[in-house]
């Protein structure tokens, strides 16, 4: 993927899940920023039913993904 946004010239904007639960907020003010939406709404996710998605199956694509990376970066 990040060759994909070199070639292209793009700089995206990384959101961290862990960054997220920790302070949804400042997180989603800041992407609003990133794509210049303008708003006063308050961001909350403490109400959201969060779950971590770990199974044998995140573990085979996170595998798969990182395998992948290594081949196109190398």
């Amino acid at each position: 993927m990040d060759v994909f946004f070199q070639i292209n010239n793009i700089q995206p904007h990384i959101i961290h899940y862990e960054d997220v639960l920790e302070d949804s907020q400042s997180v989603c003010e800041k992407f609003v920023d990133f794509v210049e939406i303008e708003t006063n709404f308050t961001f909350n996710i403490d109400t959201s039913k969060f779950n971590r998605q770990n199974n044998q199956l995140n573990l085979e694509w996170e595998n798969r993904y990182r395998s992948e990376r290594g081949i196109l970066s190398g």
